[in-house]
């Protein structure tokens, strides 16, 4: 497996998503924390991309399917009308996701407990007309090999202290990141392709799509 990494900043110049409690978007807190991961990657080719003012999710779905990677991680932040705690960290996946996929979004979520020891509100599977849906089902039509999981570390709208404790250690969080990638080429080189995977001993689906609080937005 070519050890190769798409980074995505959610959002865009003009729609750039939820605001966190210190008044910065998604978009501009993204964009920080993908430029922190710059050579912190092992032997991996990472490559960060972010979509113009007017162009389409379709558009960069094909520009990231041409180079071709092994996975991608979209960044976000959540945001609800009211203060979140406790289980506020979740994986979007399409719902016709690939082993691989399920495999990073596992590990993704135990890293988030691992250093900030917030709840885990699970990986979410997406349908048609669910949030993030559009941007998973782009990915996954350009190029079906790719391992896509679209990341929500926590609720950032209201002063909580989740927010709080997660806004002031983005250098943990570009950690963990950088963490997840290099334990998902090392468990791909562990067991080889996904048909190698036990499903229960290896990844827990089932755990990984039970107990999911779901919010509308």
């Amino acid at each position: 497996m070519e050890r190769k990494v798409a980074i995505i900043i959610g959002h865009r110049e003009g729609n750039e998503g939820a605001v966190n409690y210190l008044g910065e978007s998604e978009y501009s807190f993204n964009t920080r924390i993908a430029g922190k991961m710059e050579g912190l990657f092992h032997r991996v080719n990472a490559f960060a991309f972010s979509r113009e003012r007017n162009e389409s999710m379709s558009l960069l779905a094909e520009e990231i399917a041409e180079f071709n990677p092994a996975l991608s991680i979209e960044l976000h932040f959540n945001s609800f009308s009211q203060p979140v705690k406790g289980a506020v960290t979740e994986a979007l996946i399409h719902h016709n996701s690939s082993i691989q996929t399920l495999v990073l979004s596992k590990i993704f979520l135990q890293e988030m407990q691992n250093e900030f020891k917030f709840g885990i509100r699970g990986a979410l599977r997406v349908n048609q007309g669910d949030r993030g849906y559009i941007n998973l089902n782009h990915l996954a039509v350009a190029n079906s090999n790719i391992a896509s999981i679209l990341v929500e570390p926590v609720f950032g709208n209201f002063e909580t202290s989740e927010a709080v404790e997660f806004f002031s250690r983005e250098d943990d969080y570009v950690k963990v990141i950088v963490t997840t990638v290099n334990k998902f080429f090392k468990a791909m080189d562990k067991h080889g392709q996904a048909r190698d995977f036990d499903r229960e001993r290896h990844i827990n689906i089932s755990k990984l799509s039970t107990g999911c609080i779901r919010l509308e937005e």
